[in-house]
């Protein structure tokens, strides 16, 4: 009876986060697209810092060191300009990856109440006095 009751209360569950979660044979509860799309977005970010820690910053430091005042300050305004995209970059991500990742409910029909404004306003309004009971 009770295995029943579960399977029915499972079922419930899958109808109303359908988008989110699916169920195995088993029971077991997985995320679907969730996980996978989340994880793309922190490997390109992880890979993309990557790719500047190993090409950008050792032809900087050794530039650094064999330049002149000016060719010094061409590369720190470079080096500045790479950090403000990298920050806008990761910044981006950051925001991927908490809007894909959150769980949302799947937005059900809301059926909108009309009402008769007459009638609202009829209910609403004192009715005057008969003008026989205003002259006595």
């Amino acid at each position: 009876m009770s295995n029943a009751k579960c399977q029915i209360e499972m079922q419930m569950q899958s109808a109303e986060n359908s988008s989110f979660i699916r169920h195995s044979a088993f029971g077991i509860r997985h995320c679907s697209g969730r996980i996978w799309t989340t994880l793309i977005i922190v490997l390109t970010t992880i890979g993309v810092i990557f790719l500047v820690c190993l090409k950008y910053l050792p032809r900087a430091v050794d530039a650094w060191n064999h330049t002149d005042v000016p060719g010094r300050k061409l590369l720190g305004a470079v080096t500045l300009l790479l950090a403000g995209v990298l920050l806008f970059f990761l910044l981006v991500m950051l925001w991927l990856a908490i809007r894909y990742a959150r769980p949302r409910k799947p937005a059900g029909k809301t059926v909108t109440k009309y009402i008769d404004a007459w009638a609202e306003s009829g209910k609403r309004m004192e009715t005057p006095p008969k003008e026989d009971e205003e002259q006595n």
